[in-house]
C-alpha cells in the first residue's frame, strides 16, 4: 500500500484530513500526477455539496459508492461525511476489499447480473461515477432502475455521463474509447441519430463506452415518475463527465 503526503487541496482544508493510502492495484492512480487523483474526489464532493443545496439537505446517514473502484471518490465522501455509514460496491473485488479495510465501508461485491448483487438499499445518497459512461442502452435502464430502488424517499442519486464535450473529443480523435476508429464513428452516428451511441470493449457488448446527449438523459429520467431532476451539469465532474442529480419521491399533483 502506498501512502502519499503533500499539501491539502482547498476542499481538504475545509473538511479535515483525507486518507491518502493508495492500493497497489489502483489503475486510476498515476504516480507522475498524484494530485490529479485526489482532485477527482474533490470534484465529486463539490458535486454532492451542490446537490445538497438544491435539495435542502444538510447531511447524509447512509452512502453508497457504486462502482467504488479503489476509493478515489469514497475517500472524499468519508472526509466530507465522517458520521455516515459507507457502502462500497464494485465488480472489482480487490477494490471492494481495499475500501472496506481502508475507509471502514461495508463491502458488497457487484456482478454483471444485478440479481446476484446483495445490496439491500436504504441509501440517502448514491454516487455513481463512470458507470453509465460504459453501458449499452438496455443496461442503462436496468442499472438506473436498480439504483432508484435502493434510495430512500428524498434520497439523492448522482450519476455521470459522456455528453456533448465527450462527443466532440471523440470526433477530434482526442478521446479514444475502446474499439476501432470505425466502431467509434458508428457510436457517433448513433449518438447523433438517437441521442445515444455505444461501442463495446473488445468482444464484449455489455460494457464499453457510451455517449449520451443531455436530452436523451432527460428522456430517461422522465420515464421514472418518482424522480425529480435537480440538475444537469455539463462537464461537472473533473471537467470531463456530465453530472446528473435526481431526488427520489417526487410525484406530480393529481
Amino acid at each position: 500500500m502506498r501512502q502519499l503526503g503533500g499539501g491539502m487541496s482547498s476542499v481538504d482544508a475545509n473538511h479535515g484530513d483525507l486518507i491518502r493510502d493508495i492500493a497497489p492495484g489502483d489503475r486510476m492512480f498515476d504516480p507522475e500526477y498524484p494530485d490529479a487523483y485526489f482532485q477527482v474526489g474533490d470534484s465529486a464532493l463539490r458535486c454532492v455539496r451542490l446537490a445538497m443545496e438544491a435539495a435542502g439537505k444538510s447531511t447524509f446517514s447512509n452512502i453508497l459508492d457504486f462502482p467504488c473502484g479503489h476509493g478515489r471518490v469514497l475517500r472524499a465522501l468519508k472526509r466530507g461525511f465522517p458520521d455516515a455509514a459507507l457502502t462500497a460496491s464494485d465488480i472489482d473485488r480487490d477494490g471492494v476489499d481495499f475500501c472496506s479495510r481502508t475507509f471502514g465501508a461495508e463491502g458488497v461485491y457487484s456482478d454483471n447480473d444485478l440479481s446476484q448483487v446483495d445490496l439491500a438499499g436504504g441509501f440517502d445518497l448514491i454516487w455513481v461515477g463512470s458507470l453509465f459512461t460504459h453501458l449499452p442502452d438496455p443496461r442503462w435502464w436496468t442499472f438506473l432502475d436498480f439504483l432508484i430502488d435502493r434510495l430512500v424517499p428524498d434520497g439523492l442519486l448522482l450519476f455521470t455521463t459522456h455528453g456533448r464535450w465527450s462527443a466532440r473529443q471523440v470526433r477530434a480523435g482526442q478521446f479514444s474509447p475502446a474499439g476501432s476508429r470505425e466502431a467509434q464513428l458508428h457510436m457517433l452516428r448513433g449518438y447523433e441519430a438517437s441521442g445515444f451511441g455505444f461501442v463495446g470493449g473488445g468482444d464484449s457488448q455489455a460494457y464499453g463506452t457510451s455517449l449520451t446527449k443531455p436530452a436523451a438523459v432527460l428522456q430517461r429520467i422522465e420515464s421514472f415518475e418518482e424522480l425529480r431532476l435537480l440538475s444537469y451539469s455539463e462537464r461537472g465532474w473533473a471537467g470531463h463527465q456530465d453530472v446528473v442529480t435526481c431526488q427520489k419521491g417526487f410525484t406530480f399533483p393529481t
